[in-house]
């Protein structure tokens, strides 16, 4: 008769070690007792005060890992929330001011064409002023529009000398400047 529960230990023990495998090692065990009894009772007697340490060990080192992995897991959440929050509130603010000066500039434009409309004739005076000053020659492009007839548009010359990257570099900013005031 065997006691209760043993039967699904042994089933378990039989899926790690096969049965035969167990005798073998239970015969070796015997007569390793027999053949030396002193060696033998020192080992159970070692492994009897031994267990206790070791299971005591093995406990605290599992539960260390659960308490190192639980509080790593608590403030890596603690750092996400703070940083969840400071970011939130940093995009909210950047949000705002984007709108807020952009509600500025469309105010101020729509203020100076309905208040100021003879600053547009101001403005392109100093276009055409710094065109001036950039000594950008023109050319007539001829640019028919819808009717076929000539609309009198002109482009700067794309003018490329030789020389020094410095003269490249002050064509191309030239050029660009030009494009710009169009």
């Amino acid at each position: 008769m065997s006691l209760p529960g043993t039967a699904s230990v042994t089933k378990y023990l039989d899926m790690l070690v096969t049965p035969e495998l167990r005798q073998r090692i239970l015969a070796q065990l015997l007569g390793f007792v027999l053949d030396k009894p002193y060696h033998a009772s020192f080992l159970a007697t070692f492994l009897f005060f031994a267990f206790v340490p070791l299971l005591g060990l093995i406990v605290f080192l599992v539960s260390l890992a659960v308490v190192l992995v639980a509080t790593a897991v608590f403030w890596i959440g603690v750092a996400l929330l703070i940083t969840a929050s400071f970011l939130a509130v940093a995009a909210l603010l950047a949000t705002g001011t984007y709108l807020y000066l952009v509600g500025i500039f469309l105010a101020g434009r729509w203020v100076r064409r309905t208040f100021f409309p003879a600053s547009d004739a101001k403005v392109q005076e100093v276009k055409q002023r710094v065109q001036q000053r950039l000594q950008v020659p023109t050319i007539k492009e001829e640019v028919l529009n819808d009717e076929g007839s000539d609309s009198g548009a002109t482009t700067p010359i794309d003018k490329k000398e030789p020389g020094a990257p410095e003269d490249e570099e002050r064509d191309k900013m030239r050029r660009d400047i030009a494009k710009s005031l169009k």
